[in-house]
C-alpha cells in the first residue's frame, strides 16, 4: 500500500513525485544467499550509468529514479519497460499516476510535469526521503541554465549471523520529453549486494547504489542542463524484539509503561495526563536496548518490525499530547 502526503508550493511548475513500497517479494529468498559472485565485504557502489548503447549522443530522456528488483529483469540491452499511466484520484485528481505493475521489489522515482497554469504538487511515499528542492542556476555569459535534481531513499534490513547475502538489482527509470516513464535493465555494476552480518550494523550499516546522469535539452532556444542523481540505500539494523513506551512526569518518574510486540503499536497514542516526555525503548533480538526521548514537539515516531525475509517495515505512530 502506498501512503501519499500532499504539499503545495507557489512555483509555477507541476511536479509529481511518485514512490511506492512493494510488499511482495519472492518467498524463497528468505534468509538465503543468491548465486552471485560478490566480494566478502562489499562496499558502497560507485556512481554508474546505463549501458552505452542506451545513451546515444542525442539522448534527451531524464534519469528520474530506480527500481530495485529481487531478480534480474528479462530485458535486452536496448529494451524498455513502460510504466502504466492511470488517472490520479483524491489529492492527485487530474495528475497521471505511473506504476510498474508486473515487478517485485522497491522503487522510487520523481515525475516532473511542466504546466505553467498550476502550482506545484508533491507526493511522497514510504521509501522516498523528504523531497529535496531542485536548484537552478543560469550562466550569465551563455544563458544556459543548469537544474540539479536528487532522488534518495532508504530501506532497512535486519542483520543475521547465518552468512546470507542480500541482493537487489538496480534498473534505472527515465522520463521522456512527452512524459512517458520507462525503465531499462541495469548493468552488473548496478547490482547491490551485501552481507547481513550483525557486526556490519556498527561498522558499516549502509550500502548505497548511486546513479547519475547529465542531460541537455533545448526548447524555444533556451538550453537547460539537467544533472540528476539517484541514491538508493539499504541500511542494516538489529531486528526489534520488543518496544516499550514510558510516559515520564516532570519529576522524571514513570507515569505509565506499555510494552508492544514489533508491528503492533497503534497508529496514534495519547500520553498519560501530566506526561512531560516519553522514553521509547527498543529491545533487539540480541537483547541490546536503544532509547529515544520524545518531547511534546515530537508528534509522530516510527518503529520497525522485521518480515521473514529480513525487510523491516516502518510503522508510524502519531502522538496526541494532552
Amino acid at each position: 500500500m502506498m501512503t501519499l502526503n500532499c504539499y503545495e508550493s507557489r512555483d509555477m511548475t507541476r511536479k509529481l513525485i511518485v514512490t511506492a513500497f512493494s510488499a511482495i517479494l519472492f518467498a524463497g529468498l528468505a534468509g538465503c544467499a543468491l548465486p552471485l559472485d560478490v566480494p566478502s565485504q562489499p562496499g558502497p557502489a560507485e556512481p554508474s550509468t546505463p549501458p552505452e548503447s542506451t545513451l546515444p549522443s542525442d539522448f534527451t530522456d531524464k534519469l528520474i529514479g530506480v527500481y530495485m528488483t529481487t531478480e534480474p529483469l528479462a530485458l535486452g540491452p536496448d529494451e524498455r519497460m513502460y510504466a502504466t499511466e492511470t488517472p490520479g484520484t483524491g489529492y492527485a485528481s487530474g495528475v497521471p499516476q505511473y506504476m510498474f505493475t508486473t515487478l517485485d521489489g522497491f522503487y522510487m522515482f520523481e515525475v516532473h510535469l511542466e504546466n505553467p497554469s498550476t502550482d506545484s504538487i508533491k507526493y511522497e511515499g514510504s521509501i522516498l526521503d523528504p523531497a529535496q528542492e531542485d536548484t537552478t542556476s543560469t550562466d550569465a555569459s551563455t544563458g544556459i541554465a543548469t537544474t540539479t535534481r536528487a532522488v534518495t531513499g532508504t530501506i532497512q534490513v535486519a542483520s543475521s549471523d547465518d552468512g546470507s547475502i542480500y541482493t537487489l538489482f538496480g534498473n534505472p527509470i527515465y522520463q521522456t520529453v512527452d512524459d512517458k516513464v520507462y525503465l531499462i535493465k541495469g548493468t552488473a555494476d548496478q547490482t547491490l549486494a551485501f552481507l547481513r552480518d550483525t557486526q556490519q550494523v556498527s561498522q558499516a550499516p549502509d550500502t548505497t547504489l548511486t546513479l547519475s546522469q547529465t542531460t541537455t535539452l533545448t526548447t524555444n532556444g533556451q538550453t537547460t542542463i539537467y544533472d540528476s542523481t539517484v541514491a538508493f540505500t539499504v541500511r542494516l539494523i538489529k531486528a526489534p524484539a520488543k518496544i516499550v513506551v514510558l510516559d515520564m512526569g516532570a519529576n522524571n518518574r514513570p507515569l505509565s509503561r506499555t510494552a508492544y510486540a514489533p508491528g503492533t503499536l497503534p497508529s496514534s497514542l495519547t500520553p498519560h495526563a501530566g506526561t512531560a516526555y516519553i522514553i521509547l525503548e527498543t529491545t533487539s533480538v540480541d537483547s541490546s536496548v536503544d532509547r529515544r526521548i520524545l518531547s511534546p514537539d515530537d508528534t509522530v515516531f516510527v518503529t520497525y518490525a522485521a518480515r521473514s525475509d529480513g525487510i523491516c517495515i516502518g510503522y508510524p505512530t502519531h502522538l496526541n499530547w494532552p
